[in-house]
């Protein structure tokens, strides 16, 4: 079933909506997420290293935080293998420099089902 998520952090760190790490074989679909703190990164859905083998599909992401750190709608970091990322729907925008509707670091990453048009 779908799943709202607001992060609103305003304090100091990173704000995630979604954050697996080391998890593999999972499905995260059909979630709202939405973050906008103020100190550091926001980052809407991320993959750490050893997170292998997942499906991101048809997520509506909004990062819009004003930390230095930037707005990330998807990260997937080193060694995060064989992911499969599409349909998903991904708004940064905010304060910081790094703004990145998808950040890879990872290989072997399956991506589609991009629309254009958005931030």
């Amino acid at each position: 079933f779908p799943v709202t998520i607001h992060r609103t952090g305003g304090g100091t760190g990173t704000n995630r909506g979604i954050w697996l790490s080391n998890g593999d074989n999972n499905n995260v679909h059909d979630n709202t997420i939405s973050t906008a703190g103020t100190i550091g990164s926001n980052e809407g859905i991320k993959l750490d290293g050893g997170s292998d083998a997942n499906n991101v599909s048809r997520n509506n992401i909004t990062t819009r935080g004003t930390g230095a750190g930037g707005n990330i709608g998807i990260s997937l970091e080193f060694l995060a293998d064989k992911n499969i990322i599409s349909y998903n729907t991904i708004n940064t925008t905010g304060g910081g420099t790094n703004n990145h509707g998808i950040r890879l670091w990872a290989r072997n990453v399956t991506t589609g089902g991009g629309g254009g048009g958005g931030k």
